[in-house]
């Protein structure tokens, strides 16, 4: 593998372990620290996801500009930088970090998200047709162990600082982890090839955008993609949030079996590609949506009561999906795509994907504060809200049988 491929996983296992230990659990422990209400939390939770409409002001933007090398060097600096100062908020009272804490996430949400496509457009551009036909998979592998090792590293952090005479300098330790993270990013993002400075239309951006729709074949593996993002928001999100404020399970627990569907999650992947290249990455993909849907239903019956003998499942249930939906996703757009238009169709498609997240998550939001208005001042039961998450990415699943995959030699 050549040098500049090989940074490219490198830049991915440093930036992507630590932006994504960074959310989920780990964010809704931060509100939890800050005594958000719950439907607050659900949001900021579901941030990654909402914001993906970002990016068709990033595609827009990186296709316009003549300065790709500096738009796309700058930009994913800008957010590495935001990421731990939201957990150096907790070093601020209490009133004004729950502010710094929520500007700052949403913050290198954002600039993450407009960021993304001309990143992806790097990758590809830079690695397409000189590595090998598993590469992705490789480089989500490689993602996964290091992600499995750093959420591990501060799920452990969490559940020693538990104490809230503690918590602070849990999550002080945790600033100082991610910083340590991104300032070993930011060397590798500085040293990969510089992106391909290719001619990009100059029409107006209603002319860019209207590209994708008219193209069939990359708005069936769309419309399916909208979906799963709009399912989502009812298991894989609302679920972070559900085992911390609901069923108030222990760090220890979460780092346990998150690592442990991690590390089968990245063993998974490179079989995930193995699979595809028998049979494609549209029945992969199908497969592996059909398995969330199981989760979400199963997620529906957990209690505190049960809490302990299903997490396990549901935990490596939840998270084996991801190992063939990602890859299978990236993959099926560009083969759809035209190679000069990938950064205006990545983001075309993460706009939809974001839109999608939002009313997901606004649904889900919503769901969450009828039912505790409900219930007045008793427990309101949210677990019935995964079964919403299991009927679309079931859905997703009949969905995907329309999608007309490209055939590889």
């Amino acid at each position: 593998m050549k040098r500049d491929a090989r940074d490219f996983i490198l830049d991915n296992l440093f930036s992507m372990s630590a932006y994504w230990t960074c959310t989920g659990t780990v964010i809704a422990s931060l509100t939890s620290y800050y005594a958000m209400p719950l439907p607050i939390a659900n949001l900021l939770t579901g941030l990654t996801a909402t914001l993906l409409m970002l990016q068709l002001l990033g595609g827009f933007w990186y296709a316009r500009t003549v300065r790709k090398n500096l738009f796309v060097r700058c930009s994913n600096a800008l957010w590495r930088l935001f990421l731990p100062a939201a957990f150096f908020s907790v070093l601020l009272p209490k009133n004004i970090g729950s502010a710094a804490m929520t500007a700052a996430y949403f913050l290198t949400i954002a600039v993450f998200q407009i960021a993304s496509p001309s990143q992806t457009d790097w990758l590809v551009s830079c690695v397409e047709g000189n590595v090998r036909k598993d590469y992705y998979s490789i480089r989500e592998m490689c993602f996964m162990l290091s992600y499995s090792a750093v959420f591990c590293a501060v799920s452990l952090i969490l559940y020693r600082f538990n104490r809230p005479e503690t918590q602070r300098a849990g999550f002080f330790i945790i600033a100082v982890l991610i910083s340590a993270m991104m300032a070993a990013s930011l060397v590798v993002l500085f040293r990969l090839p510089r992106p391909a400075e290719r001619k990009t239309p100059a029409a107006p951006l209603h002319h860019m955008v209207a590209a994708p729709l008219h193209n069939r074949d990359f708005m069936r593996v769309m419309a399916v993609n909208v979906l799963w993002s709009f399912s989502c928001m009812f298991v894989g999100s609302f679920a972070a949030v559900y085992q911390i404020r609901i069923l108030n399970l222990d760090f220890f627990h979460i780092m346990l079996w998150a690592t442990v569907a991690n590390l089968a999650r990245s063993l998974m992947t490179p079989l995930m590609a193995r699979l595809a290249a028998r049979v494609g990455w549209r029945n992969v993909t199908g497969v592996c949506m059909g398995v969330m849907a199981l989760a979400g239903f199963l997620w529906a019956f957990t209690t505190s009561d049960n809490i302990l003998l299903i997490f396990p499942l549901v935990s490596v249930l939840g998270s084996i999906p991801y190992a063939g939906v990602s890859v299978g996703f990236l993959q099926m757009q560009v083969d759809t795509i035209p190679e000069q238009e990938r950064s205006i169709y990545f983001s075309v498609c993460s706009t939809a994907n974001g839109v999608a997240s939002m009313v997901g998550s606004a649904v889900c939001s919503g769901a969450i504060q009828l039912l505790e208005n409900a219930c007045g001042s008793g427990t309101p039961n949210l677990r019935y809200i995964f079964l919403i998450g299991a009927a679309g990415t079931a859905a997703c699943v009949l969905a995907s049988l329309k999608i007309r995959e490209k055939k590889h030699e």
